[in-house]
């Protein structure tokens, strides 16, 4: 193949649309666990972000966060968690750049088998 029908045909080929982040932020964030009620709860703040922009998993221990406040801004953070979590009792709210996370904990102890001493 000859040099400029080289460059005609990657002229032609179809152009990958993929985002150029430029900058990615790691959010501050303040995480609350409550003994005496089992239940937690995750303060992020995700200042200029739309709700609609906020992509949120949650696993027993872990939990990954990501927010596209713009074209080349992104907020981005993965934590595990120092204790399990319920994940079906999880809600969230966002109002004003704040995300409010809530769940309830998991006690440690009730899938525990008691063992008989000999």
């Amino acid at each position: 193949m000859s040099d400029q029908a080289m460059i005609e045909s990657k002229a032609n080929a179809p152009v990958e649309s993929k985002r150029a982040i430029k900058y990615r932020f790691f959010p501050t964030y303040y995480l609350n666990m409550n003994s005496d009620t089992q239940s937690f709860e995750l303060e992020v703040h995700l200042p200029g972000v739309k709700k609609e922009k906020i992509n949120i998993k949650f696993l027993e221990d872990m939990f990954n966060l990501e927010a596209e406040q713009s074209e080349n801004k992104f907020y981005c953070l993965t934590e595990a968690l120092p204790f399990l979590v319920n994940v079906n009792s999880i809600k969230a709210q966002y109002d004003n750049g704040l995300l409010k996370i809530t769940g309830t904990v998991k006690n440690p102890l009730e899938e525990a088998v008691d063992v008989k001493i000999e």
